[in-house]
């Protein structure tokens, strides 16, 4: 059955919740095969297949993660949707409006942040600062459980925070408008390029045996 379809479609499909732990059992069978990078959001991330309309991953939260990876908060947006399901663990989305900084009423150095664009380039991230600051202002936050799903649209500013870990989710990410991602950084960042550090195959096999006996595998 077609999950990234599962993911998206209105009514929930009660077959979701095995075939998220099908995919995460596969993963770990070919954990020598497939490729599982750290985002620098502080996830594991898999990509288990591409489909017309865009990619299923799988997303791991051990727990913790390198030294060099930050594990969530930073304020962003894609030009891809997603529509996410909770495996195991839980986490709460906020998402922020943004207003130009000139214009932002009472702010202060603390709320300011520099646009910057974001370029991946294959395990590379190109981040490049705009010169345009911005004040985010928190809209909604709303927290996830096992079995639940959520869907974020293209272009909307948030951030994740992990309230129980180990957490996974399989993502249906939808084919991406023009023009790169954003993120919110410091007021003064230079150009940077980061690579995405493969994660060992040990590692990985901890940490998705570590989802799986969280949901009774």
């Amino acid at each position: 059955r077609d999950l990234w379809r599962m993911l998206h479609e209105p009514v929930f499909d009660p077959y979701l919740a095995d075939a998220a732990k099908q995919a995460v059992e596969s993963c770990l069978r070919s954990a020598s095969e497939i490729t599982a990078v750290w985002h620098p959001l502080g996830f594991m991330m898999m990509r288990l297949a591409a489909v017309p309309h865009g990619s299923l991953r799988l997303h791991v939260w051990p727990g913790y993660c390198p030294s060099d990876v930050r594990a969530g908060g930073r304020i962003h947006e894609h030009r891809w949707g997603l529509a996410s399901y909770v495996i195991c663990g839980a986490l709460r989305n906020l998402v922020a409006e943004i207003s130009d900084a000139e214009g932002a009423i009472g702010a202060t150095s603390v709320d300011v942040h520099q646009l910057t664009e974001i370029r991946h380039l294959g395990l590379e991230d190109l981040v490049q600062p705009t010169g345009s600051y911005v004040v985010p202002k928190t809209v909604s936050a709303k927290a996830y459980a096992p079995g639940d799903r959520y869907y974020l649209a293209p272009r909307i500013f948030h951030s994740t925070d992990l309230l129980a870990t180990p957490c996974a989710t399989l993502v249906g990410e939808t084919t991406g408008t023009g023009g790169p991602s954003r993120s919110l950084g410091s007021c003064a960042p230079t150009a940077a390029r980061s690579a995405r550090a493969v994660v060992h195959r040990r590692e990985l096999e901890i940490a998705l045996g570590d989802v799986l006996n969280e949901i009774g595998g």
